[in-house]
């Protein structure tokens, strides 16, 4: 599907931005983010091929964000609930040196 074409002022003139599957390409370039593409556009270097398109490539790329959100937050969750497991267990570790102590 036919997302957007480079136009005259880059060094890409004629290039297609195509969707095909669930990511975009650039013609004879490869893979780009759906993100990048908005790049491109705030340069002037692209024509859509229609505001319903350059709407979809949007919620393209809040999807990406939402996605990329929604990992970081995991990673951060997962590194918080080991910190704790760690106070835990260095606390359990001093419990056991005091028993130790108080009646060893």
């Amino acid at each position: 599907m036919l997302i957007a074409t480079f136009n005259a002022t880059t060094g890409w003139h004629g290039k297609k931005i195509e969707r095909i599957g669930k990511r975009l390409f650039i013609e004879g370039i490869g893979a780009i983010a759906p993100l990048n593409v908005f790049e491109y556009e705030a340069s002037g270097q692209i024509d859509w091929v229609s505001e319903g398109v350059r709407a979809l490539v949007g919620g393209m790329a809040n999807q990406r964000q939402e996605q990329a959100d929604r990992s970081e937050w995991d990673q951060s969750l997962n590194s918080s609930h080991a910190m704790r497991i760690i106070i835990a267990l260095g606390l359990i570790a001093v419990l056991i040196g005091l028993f130790i102590n108080f009646w060893g």
